[in-house]
């Protein structure tokens, strides 16, 4: 991942800005932590089916020109041994302050 985009998505998981949800990009009460990423580069959600918003057509995984324009590697943003995933730890409770620290830890692997 680009390391000033991996920067950019960290301050605004830790800004305060979003309220965190799971199971989808963004609903109406907030978005999980890769719906943040899709804010951040500048897409618009639309779409809205089954609580979920749409980001470029995807409701659950990041957008091939998102993952593109920030050179990510998946959708998902698996970062160890196709184990482990962002859209996993955000699913699973983890906080937006601990993918933050993820992020930080292993921009060069997502």
């Amino acid at each position: 991942m680009d390391k000033q985009w991996a920067d950019k998505w960290v301050q605004a998981l830790r800004s305060g800005k979003y309220t965190q949800v799971s199971n989808g990009l963004h609903t109406d009460a907030g978005y999980c932590c890769l719906g943040v990423l899709c804010d951040v580069v500048g897409e618009k959600f639309d779409g809205k089916d089954d609580g979920f918003y749409a980001c470029l057509g995807s409701r659950g995984t990041l957008p091939e020109k998102v993952m593109r324009t920030v050179g990510m590697k998946t959708a998902t943003g698996i970062y160890e041994y196709n184990i482990f995933s962002l859209s996993e730890d955000n699913d699973s409770g983890e906080s937006f302050d601990g993918i933050a620290d993820i992020i930080e830890e292993r921009w060069r692997d997502l």
